[in-house]
């Protein structure tokens, strides 16, 4: 025997089906757009020719830098008053910036280099000089400058410092893209490292090993 529904049973039926209508169209209404892929960058430098007047190696330690800026997203600064930093979510270095400002410096002062070899531990042995960068700023802002802070020291095999100096660069960003910040980047290391090049030249030339 067939047994029908009630009005009450009908009505009941019906808003719950209302129910589950209203349920599936707001959750694919209020889903998570889909997320960009990340972007990753390096930072490159070319220098023009630099003679250093003696065939000595220099090895290049390892880079200090430390907090928010030696992570890995790139870092915008927000506020100069307190200063203020923010990591740019989904744009980050391809490498730890510290490893990476170490192979771009010593790739560059060694292509540029007429007599002088620069290396890394793995390759220079018992090097006569020994370069050490600390990065202090390592940041950028939108509507600014890429901005590239680091004290550079250059000590002898005998263990005497012979050049000390902080390097300070700024860069004007052509644009708010986060590429116009990478390439400003680029050529603030470049003008660092160019300058440090002469410096080195200097305070070999005037030492005695």
């Amino acid at each position: 025997m067939i047994q029908l529904l009630t009005s009450r049973e009908l009505l009941f039926i019906g808003r719950c089906a209302v129910i589950v209508l209203a349920f599936c169209f707001l959750s694919g209404c209020t889903s998570a757009p889909k997320r960009l892929p990340n972007q990753f960058y390096s930072l490159q430098a070319s220098l023009p020719t630099q003679t250093y007047g003696k065939s000595v190696s220099i090895e290049v330690r390892p880079v200090s830098i430390r907090g928010v800026e030696s992570s890995r997203p790139l870092v915008r600064l927000v506020s100069d008053d307190p200063i203020k930093l923010e990591e740019v979510s989904g744009h980050l270095w391809h490498m730890a910036p510290a490893n990476m400002v170490q192979q771009v410096t010593v790739d560059a002062l060694s292509a540029s280099s007429a007599d002088a070899v620069f290396g890394t531990s793995d390759n220079v042995v018992n090097p006569d000089y020994r370069l050490k960068l600390s990065i202090h700023r390592f940041a950028f802002s939108v509507d600014g400058s890429a901005i590239l802070t680091f004290d550079a020291t250059l000590t002898a095999s005998n263990g005497r410092i012979v050049h000390t100096r902080r390097y300070l660069n700024e860069v004007a960003l052509n644009s708010k893209e986060i590429d116009s910040a990478v390439n400003a980047y680029s050529l603030a290391l470049r003008n660092a490292l160019k300058k440090l090049a002469t410096d080195i030249a200097k305070a070999i030339e005037a030492t005695e090993l």
